[in-house]
């Protein structure tokens, strides 16, 4: 899912057949919203956020079956840029963290695992 994600807010184009692979419910439209967002404001993200997800915890009696996946996502080798200028839109004050934790949720549609939630914590760092 991330993959299609960064293409996306890196091109300004989502490809929502391949989204729909890996994402649905609150994880696709939240893909969607954001790159709405960008493009309202002529950004676009360069290079590469760094993941390590981990799954953390399984669920195969559930119906739907159901994983929770977590990670540190560490945003300093990418930045969001004006499309415009190519110069940075995050504040050079901001105390927001590069590195904060993601929390994904999988469920399995068919036969495939498709991430359901994708949550960002904002007030912490990891």
């Amino acid at each position: 899912m991330q993959t299609v994600q960064y293409e996306a807010y890196r091109t300004g184009k989502l490809d929502n057949a391949r989204l729909q692979k890996y994402a649905r419910d609150k994880a696709a439209s939240g893909v969607v919203v954001t790159l709405a967002w960008y493009k309202e404001r002529g950004l676009k993200v360069v290079g590469r956020p760094r993941i390590t997800p981990e799954v953390t915890t399984v669920d195969l009696r559930g119906n739907p079956k159901t994983a929770v996946l977590s990670d540190c996502l560490d945003s300093s080798p990418s930045d969001t840029v004006y499309k415009t200028t190519g110069k940075s839109a995050v504040n050079k004050g901001s105390k927001e963290p590069d590195r904060r934790p993601i929390t994904a949720k999988a469920v399995v549609v068919g036969e495939r695992w498709l991430i359901s939630e994708y949550t960002i914590d904002r007030t912490r760092t990891c």
